[in-house]
């Protein structure tokens, strides 16, 4: 530790020994409370200068201590954030809301806005309140935005697919038609083949499908804000998507008996985009 002193007192000459003495001393504090997370006093300096602490230290040294490691992307750190302080956002939306679905969607979207970049807003935590609170804010605000959404596009969605399925159910294809027609003529169906097996599964796997596959997020990214492996991530994936094909193809079965191979990949590669899943997702659907 002494070392290091020397070291940082070098770079920094303006700060006196003691400040620099009270900083280790606050990092040691933070490591006593969260011993495995394996952060460097390094990396929770330039945190703390990272965010203004330049002349004084956070109130809440053992809370910023657990977000800088959050920050680092290490695993351990965002499984400890989660054990830590989630069961009590849940408590907090229980109280408003009754859906156990909802509330694990905004859980994730709270763990997504905190962990996953650009965003990381854990980054912008400095210590001065509490930090359940700090999160409560957070997450009170995204299940409003998405109760708002919700609320919205389900009832376009069912709208649009329920009248979808009145005009398609007894629809007849005359021998002719091409694959544009084709597509205008069966998205209904595929719509809402796609939008049955999709309510069927999970929250949170469908909220997976959403950021790999609409969004764009890594799974790399995904695997650190859910603290498992990357090698989980895409066995959660492939497992889904075996679930979504299977019910798709069950539903679709007997409408589209008549057409051909190569008409029905026609109808779903015109569509998919539409779909917003993704081709991979369909693969099994279009061979």
């Amino acid at each position: 530790m002494q070392t290091a002193l020397i070291a940082e007192r070098a770079s920094f000459g303006k700060r006196p020994t003691s400040f620099l003495a009270t900083r280790h001393a606050a990092f040691e504090r933070g490591r006593d409370r969260w011993a495995s997370l394996g952060l460097s006093y390094e990396q929770f300096a330039a945190h703390l200068d990272r965010l203004g602490w330049t002349q004084a230290l956070p109130h809440d040294i053992a809370a910023f201590y657990l977000c800088a490691a959050c920050c680092m992307g290490l695993p351990r750190a965002c499984r400890e954030l989660d054990r830590a302080y989630f069961p009590g956002l849940m408590v907090s939306l229980s109280m408003r809301y009754q859906r156990p679905d909802f509330i694990e969607d905004v859980l994730q979207l709270t763990r997504e806005r905190l962990l996953v970049k650009p965003s990381l807003r854990i980054a912008t935590y400095r210590g001065t309140g509490c930090l359940q609170s700090w999160l409560r804010v957070i997450a009170q605000r995204l299940a409003l935005d998405l109760h708002r959404s919700e609320n919205g596009q389900k009832r376009r969605a069912v709208a649009e697919w329920q009248q979808s399925r009145a005009f398609h159910r007894d629809a007849e294809l005359p021998a002719d038609l091409d694959c544009e027609t084709l597509g205008t003529v069966w998205i209904g169906s595929l719509e809402g083949a796609l939008f049955e097996a999709l309510a069927k599964l999970h929250a949170r796997d469908r909220r997976l499908l959403d950021l790999y596959y609409v969004h764009g997020v890594q799974a790399e990214d995904i695997a650190a804000c859910l603290g498992v492996d990357r090698s989980t991530v895409y066995r959660r994936l492939q497992e889904v998507q075996r679930r979504v094909e299977s019910s798709v193809r069950r539903a679709l079965r007997s409408r589209t008996a008549r057409l051909t191979p190569e008409e029905f990949r026609a109808l779903v590669l015109a569509r998919c985009v539409r779909v917003g899943l993704g081709h991979s997702i369909l693969d099994a659907v279009r061979s």
